[in-house]
C-alpha cells in the first residue's frame, strides 16, 4: 500500500510539473515520465493481490476459502466505489495536484490502519504452536511427576527420564511422543530382563 501511496505522490509531482509547463513557455514533458507511476502502482497491485490471496488461502477455514476470496473482490469493488464518490464530493474544491496528494495521504493512513489491524491478528499457525506449547508443558509436568516416583523404579529409570526431559526442550511434540514410546518400550524390555534374572 505504501507503493500505491508513492504512485499517487509521483502522479501529483508529475501533474505539478505539467501545470508548470502549461503556464509557462517551457518545453513539453516526455510521456516517459509516467513510467515510474505505472511501475509503482502495478507493483503495489501485484504485491497486495498476491499477498492477500495467499493469506486467504492459508488462514481461512477450508469451507470458507471461496467466500473469503469473494469478499476480497467485493472490497476492491467497494474501494472503487468510494474513490468515485470521493472524486464526486471533492469536485472542483481541490486542484488536480492536491487531489493526487490527498489520495497519497489516504493510502498512507490506510497503510497505518492495516499495519495496526495486522498486528492484532492471530495466525492459524500461531494457534497450533500455542497448543503444542501447552501440550509440551503438560507433558513436562507429567515427566516431573514420573521423576519424583523414580525411587520405586531405580536409577536407570531416572536416567531415562532425564534424557526425555532433555529431548523435550525445543523438539516438535510429534517427535517427543515418538521418543516417549521408544523409551517406554526400552524400559519395559529392561524391566523384563532384570525381573527374569
Amino acid at each position: 500500500m505504501m507503493l500505491g501511496s508513492l504512485a499517487f505522490l509521483l502522479s501529483g509531482l508529475l501533474q505539478n510539473a505539467m501545470d508548470h509547463v502549461a503556464s509557462t513557455e517551457a518545453p513539453p514533458l516526455s510521456i516517459l515520465w509516467q513510467i515510474p507511476e505505472f511501475v509503482a502502482i502495478s507493483t503495489a497491485d501485484i504485491m497486495v493481490s498476491i499477498t492477500f490471496l495467499k493469506f486467504a488461502y492459508s488462514q481461512a477455514p477450508d469451507s470458507m476459502k471461496s467466500v473469503i476470496q469473494a469478499a476480497w473482490l467485493f472490497t476492491i469493488a467497494a474501494g472503487n466505489l468510494v474513490m468515485v464518490l470521493l472524486v464526486a464530493i471533492i469536485g472542483d474544491h481541490l486542484s488536480r495536484v492536491n487531489e493526487f496528494f490527498f489520495f497519497a495521504l489516504v493510502c498512507g493512513v490506510g497503510t497505518l490502519l492495516l499495519l495496526w489491524g495486522g498486528s492484532q491478528f492471530v495466525y492459524k499457525q500461531d494457534v497450533l504452536v500455542l497448543r503444542t506449547k501447552l501440550l509440551s508443558n503438560s507433558l513436562q509436568s507429567n515427566l516431573i511427576t514420573e521423576a519424583q516416583n523414580t525411587k520405586t523404579h531405580g536409577d536407570s529409570f531416572a536416567q531415562q527420564l532425564q534424557i526425555k526431559m532433555t529431548c523435550l526442550k525445543g523438539v516438535n511434540i510429534k517427535w517427543f511422543l515418538l521418543l516417549d514410546i521408544i523409551f517406554k518400550l526400552a524400559y519395559l524390555k529392561h524391566f523384563e530382563q532384570t525381573s527374569t534374572k
